[in-house]
């Protein structure tokens, strides 16, 4: 694992080195070359990130829904309650009706 990180080092510095002397991007790179290297290095996992970003979307339906529901059952509207877990037409429109964004 050190000698992968240290190739994958070497070849970020070789890169960056290659670009022409007088390339403003360069001088930039090189100057922030600790976080270039980092942010080139680090293993980005796109799986990793939609699987967080379907969770934190999941939960935030479900509060939002929730929030729908705790209104509704407030108002003593239990036919709608029923009715906003099966059409989610009605359901966006109660989302409406109550400002639940």
């Amino acid at each position: 694992m050190y000698e992968e990180t240290e190739d994958k080092d070497l070849a970020v510095e070789t890169a960056i080195r290659n670009l022409p002397e007088d390339s403003e991007i360069r001088a930039l790179l090189e100057a922030n070359m600790a976080e270039v290297k980092m942010n080139c290095l680090t293993e980005y996992n796109d799986e990793e990130e939609q699987e967080v970003l379907r969770e934190q979307y999941l939960e935030a339906g479900a509060d939002r829904l929730g929030s729908l529901i705790t209104k509704l059952l407030s108002q003593n509207r239990l036919d709608d309650v029923q009715k906003v877990s099966v059409d989610s037409a009605y359901r966006e429109q109660l989302f409406k009706e109550f400002g639940i964004a």
